[in-house]
Formats: structure tokens, C-alpha cells, sequence
């Protein structure tokens, strides 16, 4: 909550964002991940008082019996129950790979050299763009929960080649894509994402797999146990039984 409050107050921070939008590799990367951050922390948080609020229920109805989920309900208030049901309904939507569209979507759209222009140019096309970037954390997350583990390594690897691919681009440009920064900047940007996405395939993307590998052997040895429990339980059972 207090990384999300600080989150939220740089963002609201004009002076600050003034700082950040100064060159072009704070802009594409600070500005960036600090926008995707809020959206994905926006989901976290959700969750947590979603779970909050259905064990509360929960416990409600365990200890008042003539009570039903939907009139303990009404006693949150209204805001509350709004939230939640739009927190589930948006979990419901189908087909789920709109998660995936509505980023890349996003992603295009604003990092068009014109557009990417006009909302460095204009602060209300500005605030749409940060709006977008949010949601596109927000997606992106949901999209983590919904596909599992084979999407998150494949999301890893895409960030990886799309952020090499890109830092190649602005190292070799001769001009600038966009208007209102320097060659130099997108140069410097360039070589920013180069950096990231080596850092990405050499430190994230083998933890990330080493974690999960540990998981699955934990899982696997938990499994085995609690069938050789099971097992000896049985044979026990046989034996008194004769």
C-alpha cells in the first residue's frame, strides 16, 4: 500500500514528471514502468480486499446462518460493491486473450511517431496516454493470472526481444522518430534497452525459471508423501482388519 501511495504521488507530480520526461530514455522506461507498476499494484490490491472482504463474509454467514451472502453484502458500502463487481465481472470476460490485445493495442497506438508527438505536446492527450499505460499494467497482470506459468515465459521472452529489437533500432537511427527529443536521446535510449534486455535474459528469466523449477519439485515431493501417508494408512487398515 505505501509503494502504491508513492507510486500514485510521482505520478501526480507534475514537477517530477517534468524531471522524467526531460530525455527520452527516462520517458520510455521510468515514465513507462512507473505507469505499468500502478496498474499491476491496482490489481494486487483489489485482490487482497476482494479476499478480505469474502472471508469476512464468509465468517458472517458461518455465524449468522439466516443471513445470505448478498444481504451481508449490502452492508459494505456502495463504492465497494461496485468495485467488486466490476473486479469480477472483468475476470468473467471472455474471450481472455483481449488481456493480451488490449496492451499491444495500447502499446502501438501511443508510440506512433505523430501521436506519441501530439501527447508530449498536449497534457490531455498526455493523461490519456498514462491512463492507457495504467490499464495496460492492469491487463497485462490479469493476463498473468489467467494464462499461467507458459504465458509469463513467453511474456519475459517477448519483453526481452522487443526491448532488444527496439534498443537496436534508436542506436542506429541517423534521425529522431520523435519530434521533441534528440537523436542523441534516442540513441541513449537505445542502448538503455539493450542493457535492460540483457540484464532481463541473464538475472529475471533464470530466476524465474529456477523458482518455478523449485516449485514443482516441492509440489511433486509434498505429492509423494502425502501418498506414502496414505499408503501406510491403508496397509494399517488392512492389517487390523484381518
Amino acid at each position: 500500500m505505501i509503494i502504491f501511495v508513492l507510486l500514485i504521488g510521482i505520478s501526480l507530480n507534475k514537477n517530477i514528471l517534468t524531471i522524467i520526461e526531460t530525455n527520452l530514455e527516462n520517458h520510455m522506461i521510468i515514465e513507462h514502468a512507473l505507469f505499468f507498476l500502478i496498474g499491476i499494484i491496482s490489481v494486487i490490491l483489489v485482490e487482497q480486499g476482494l479476499k478480505y472482504l469474502l472471508s469476512k463474509e464468509n465468517f458472517t454467514i458461518a455465524m449468522e446462518k439466516r443471513n445470505s451472502l448478498i444481504n451481508n453484502k449490502k452492508s459494505y458500502p456502495l463504492s465497494l460493491r461496485i468495485w467488486m463487481k466490476i473486479v469480477r465481472e472483468i475476470y468473467s470476460i471472455r474471450p481472455k486473450f483481449i488481456w493480451i490485445l488490449f496492451p499491444i493495442y495500447f502499446l502501438i497506438f501511443w508510440h506512433i511517431p505523430f501521436i506519441f508527438d501530439a501527447a508530449s505536446s498536449n497534457d490531455y492527450i498526455h493523461i490519456l496516454q498514462h491512463i492507457s499505460f495504467i490499464a495496460s499494467g492492469s491487463f497485462i497482470f490479469i493476463a498473468m493470472r489467467v494464462f499461467g506459468e507458459v504465458f509469463n515465459i513467453l511474456l519475459i521472452f517477448s519483453i526481452i526481444g522487443m526491448m532488444g529489437l527496439a534498443g537496436i533500432l534508436f542506436t542506429v537511427l541517423d534521425n529522431p522518430i520523435f519530434y521533441f527529443y534528440s537523436l542523441d536521446s534516442h540513441r541513449n535510449t537505445g542502448n538503455y534497452m539493450l542493457i535492460l534486455s540483457m540484464i532481463l535474459g541473464i538475472i529475471l528469466l533464470p530466476f524465474y525459471l529456477i523458482k518455478k523449477s523449485f516449485e514443482h519439485i516441492k509440489i511433486r515431493i509434498n505429492s509423494n508423501t502425502e501418498d506414502n501417508h496414505n499408503n501406510n494408512n491403508n496397509n494399517k487398515n488392512n492389517n487390523n482388519s484381518f
